[in-house]
């Protein structure tokens, strides 16, 4: 203790300074300093146990969002529903749970319930999620209602479309599926024809079920049918007749297209074919090679690997940037880039990302080395719709690029044929009605329709008033001239195959159709 009088430092106990001998005053400290730390203390324990309070919510929150995530893959939505409106009562500002709760209720197609959430997040969240809510209260906009034609109950290991085999002038021109009222279903490696009322063909008890180049479906049921020259192979027509015909007499001489050294190049069976002349108003597929084919064609073709473009007529829309591509149909064309598959519209333009994975595993490769000889490619869009996968999760898009029915509501998704799509959810298989009950082609209009389109709803026309399927339409018998197309209907189903059955003049403006045989009628009645 220091003595205020001398200076001199004394024990902390002494009464008196020994130097001086004059009594020592103790000090006293200062009450308010006392306040002051005691204030400090109370309020760092209080911001100690927010802080800890926080990490407790913040730990709860992520297990129960892990938690939700499980219910969802699991679907148990009420469970999962649950968990994340529990989230919201332990953070109502946090934007996760009302994104999850969107979710939830899509997946049960209650579209109406997802915006409402979505609407009640904007009320809590930040700015900058609010966008977040707004962006998907936008998307849910655009998705479309559905209905159950034939309820999920069908037993199938897979149910896929075929690659066309429809060809108007050259091959680029088949790399999309083939539109037609059949599917082929497969089930216990045995294959046959579903058609899209969910009424299975005979038995499915075919070793292959493959297309000819009219679009035809072939079946073939004999087991030791195969050899690599295909001319001991015998398959039965279906469309037509139950007669065994040879293969080998639906492999025509057709070109497919090719760039080298700057020019297009028109390719068949035998090897330049310089007598074809390239044109198409429609936007196609050229794979661009380093030299051309001498002796075996077939072998020159499996060896080629150079990147794809696309064209119209002899114009290039695209760089050669592709590492495949499907032929146009419905405004889009499919390209592969990276591993990863898109669409591009009629001007080159991408409409969809180049995101996603193949959606079709059956796509049919020329030259043929073995039964179904198939890779994986991406389907091509039809009737304004078009089927994605990413992730193992299917879901449709329209042909602008938003999604109609999003990801999670079916394990798959195949492309849209005359309004209606077949689907599978949780291991069965159904066909839905996408839109409204009254018929969604009825808003478009007939100059929407691509050629296919426009010869499909022919073809329906006289299997309805004729009651039979025996009818087929060659896209190298369309003519179009001005706002019309002349197409020539053909009857396959007598003992003469492809007599001509009438004529027909479609008005592309007004949708009226007109045909030899005095009938007439409108595309989309």
């Amino acid at each position: 203790m220091k003595c205020k009088y001398c200076g001199t430092k004394n024990e902390r106990n002494a009464t008196y300074c020994s130097q001086c001998g004059k009594k020592l005053e103790v000090v006293k400290k200062s009450k308010s300093k006392i306040i002051i730390i005691s204030t400090i203390t109370v309020i760092a324990i209080i911001i100690a146990a927010i802080f800890i309070n926080k990490q407790l919510d913040t730990k709860q929150i992520n297990d129960l969002l892990v938690q939700g995530d499980r219910y969802i893959e699991e679907k148990d939505y009420k469970k999962a529903e649950d968990t994340y409106l529990e989230i919201i009562e332990i953070d109502d500002k946090i934007v996760e749970p009302y994104l999850k709760l969107a979710d939830v209720y899509t997946y049960q197609n209650d579209y109406d319930k997802a915006k409402e959430i979505l609407e009640q997040g904007e009320e809590k969240v930040s700015d900058e999620d609010k966008d977040k809510l707004n962006d998907r209260h936008d998307e849910i906009d655009h998705y479309i209602d559905f209905s159950w034609v034939v309820e999920p109950d069908i037993d199938a290991d897979d149910i896929y479309y075929l690659r066309s085999s429809s060809v108007e002038n050259y091959l680029n021109t088949t790399k999309k599926q083939m539109l037609k009222n059949y599917a082929v279903i497969k089930k216990d490696d045995r294959y046959g024809l579903i058609d899209d009322d969910g009424n299975v063909l005979d038995d499915i008890d075919c070793i292959e079920v493959l297309a000819n180049f009219n679009d035809i479906y072939i079946v073939e049921t004999d087991d030791n049918y195969y050899d690599n020259n295909f001319n001991n192979s015998n398959f039965f027509e279906v469309d037509r007749s139950v007669t065994p015909i040879p293969f080998y007499e639906y492999l025509p001489s057709l070109s497919e297209i090719y760039y080298y050294n700057d020019e297009l190049i028109p390719i068949n069976n035998y090897g330049l074919d310089s007598g074809l002349t390239i044109e198409s108003d429609l936007p196609y597929p050229v794979q661009q090679v380093n030299d051309l084919p001498e002796g075996d064609i077939s072998a020159w073709q499996l060896e080629q690997d150079g990147k794809y473009a696309i064209f119209v007529n002899d114009k290039q829309l695209t760089d050669f940037i592709y590492e495949d591509a499907g032929s146009f149909c419905d405004g889009l064309i499919a390209v592969k880039k990276d591993g990863k598959w898109g669409y591009l519209n009629a001007e080159g333009k991408e409409v969809i990302p180049i995101e996603y994975d193949a959606s079709w595993n059956q796509f049919e490769v020329y030259p043929r080395e073995t039964i179904n000889n198939f890779s994986d490619f991406a389907y091509s869009a039809s009737e304004g719709f078009v089927t994605l996968l990413k992730d193992d999760k299917w879901q449709l898009n329209d042909t602008d690029g938003n999604i109609v029915i999003p990801a999670g509501i079916f394990d798959k998704i195949l492309p849209v044929y005359n309004g209606k799509c077949w689907v599978e959810q949780d291991g069965k298989w159904g066909i839905i009605k996408v839109g409204e009950e009254t018929n969604q082609e009825q808003e478009r209009s007939s100059q929407d329709l691509s050629l296919d389109e426009i010869c499909q709803l022919v073809i329906n026309h006289y299997v309805k008033t004729t009651n039979s399927n025996d009818y087929v339409i060659f896209e190298n018998e369309c003519v179009k001239e001005n706002n019309t197309y002349q197409l020539v209907v053909r009857y396959t189903g007598g003992n003469t195959a492809n007599v001509m059955y009438s004529t027909v003049t479609v008005d592309l403006e007004t949708g009226q159709v007109e045909d030899s045989v005095g009938d007439s009628w409108y595309l989309f009645e």
